[in-house]
């Protein structure tokens, strides 16, 4: 059914995926789930002021919404022989609150990368698919363009508001976004840029040591270590065909001549620099050559060919074989820095030990729904080595 534009949400699913496969609202007798507070509390953290909710019908799958006494929406959980949604309602607050529990439904909270297909220009579009990719995060992207997902859903009717707004915010859904025009699919420019920092590669501008790791599409990988004892290494991952990280090469540099004198010491593997990676490595490197000649003085989260970083700060040892880190994760999903503290185990060297971590939780925007996210918020409290980091961050401007 074609996409009509309407003050109405109406989302229409596959009737197994609706009835037995997933969970999607709270307990009824057929086995599915229907939470509506869930909407009315999102909304009102959106609309800043008060949304309350009463049951419409004595089965309770119609559900009344009102701001002080004033009725502002309705929202209906289809029977499971009619396998739909909708909401109607004067306040978009509602709208983009439901839209986002179909998303974390469908999604199983985390557990499936979400992807909306768009039939055309996401702003003008005329049809709108709901859809899950393979829970293998890393190749997400991959999988989006060569059209290897399950569609659950479409939405049938949507609001003009809410349709522009999840055009110019689609990223703060926590979905992927794929045009299918012409026979073609692409994938949706995230709309949300990750804060102007330039990024310190050079240890006198970070003294701490660090390992940072981006990546422009999650198939490949560059990390860089440095720890004060005086190693510094730079290696190149891929995700092989069992999605395990694969080194191609990696370039080591010994401290010589004096603290803070890197020279490059051994290459191991064929040592290939890929268009993306000219933001930060010359073409052509030679042993006993110095650091500063090999790698730039720093590069930007904002370069076109990133599409994700992370940057690792440990603070203290907590056994042999595990460091207790701070790591700051930037992405062109998200519209500031994440802060993560968590345990790393470092039992296969500290620069692989980077990678141990990326790959279990990895830099996807459907991540947004796991339960890692919780931990991604601002915090009260920083540590001095924190300040330290942002400090170096906000110099080397």
């Amino acid at each position: 059914m074609p996409l009509t534009i309407d003050n109405e949400l109406r989302v229409v699913f596959d009737p197994k995926f609706y009835n037995e496969e997933h969970l999607l609202w709270a307990k009824f007798e057929d086995g599915r789930v229907v939470d509506a507070s869930e909407v009315a509390e999102r909304a009102s953290a959106i609309a800043k002021h008060l949304i309350s909710i009463r049951p419409a019908d004595r089965e309770k799958r119609s559900f009344s919404f009102y701001r002080k006494n004033e009725k502002i929406g309705e929202l209906y959980f289809g029977k499971p022989d009619e396998n739909h949604v909708y909401l109607t309602s004067i306040d978009d607050s509602l709208y983009s609150a439901f839209l986002e529990k179909i998303l974390k439904a469908i999604s199983a909270s985390g557990k499936y990368p979400v992807i909306v297909e768009s039939i055309g220009n996401l702003k003008r579009p005329k049809g709108l698919v709901l859809g899950i990719l393979d829970q293998k995060y890393l190749v997400s992207i991959e999988n989006a363009e060569k059209g290897n997902y399950r569609r659950v859903a479409s939405i049938e009717k949507i609001p003009q508001t809410l349709l522009e707004d999840f055009s110019m915010k689609h990223s703060k859904y926590g979905t992927l976004v794929l045009t299918v025009a012409n026979g073609k699919r692409s994938i949706e420019k995230p709309t949300y840029e990750p804060p102007e920092h330039d990024i310190p590669l050079h240890p006198e501008l970070c003294p701490i040591g660090f390992t940072i790791g981006f990546t422009p599409n999650l198939n490949e990988w560059l990390t860089i270590h440095y720890d004060p004892i005086g190693t510094y290494n730079i290696g190149y991952y891929v995700v092989n065909e069992k999605y395990v990280f694969e080194r191609k090469w990696e370039l080591q540099f010994k401290e010589k001549n004096g603290l803070g004198t890197f020279k490059l010491s051994k290459v191991n593997g064929e040592f290939e620099v890929k268009n993306w990676m000219h933001i930060l490595l010359k073409t052509h490197v030679e042993n006993d050559e110095e650091l500063r000649n090999i790698v730039a003085k720093s590069f930007s989260t904002k370069d076109e060919s990133v599409l994700s970083v992370f940057y690792i700060v440990p603070l203290k040892r907590v056994k042999k074989e595990l460091m207790e880190c701070e790591v700051y994760v930037y992405s062109r999903y998200w519209p500031s820095p994440k802060l993560v503290r968590l345990y790393m185990k470092t039992c296969l060297g500290e620069p692989n030990a980077s990678l141990f971590w990326i790959k279990h939780v990895n830099l996807t925007p459907s991540m947004k729904w796991s339960k890692v996210w919780k931990h991604w918020a601002k915090p009260t409290k920083i540590s001095i080595i924190t300040a330290c980091v942002l400090s170096i961050l906000k110099e080397a401007k």
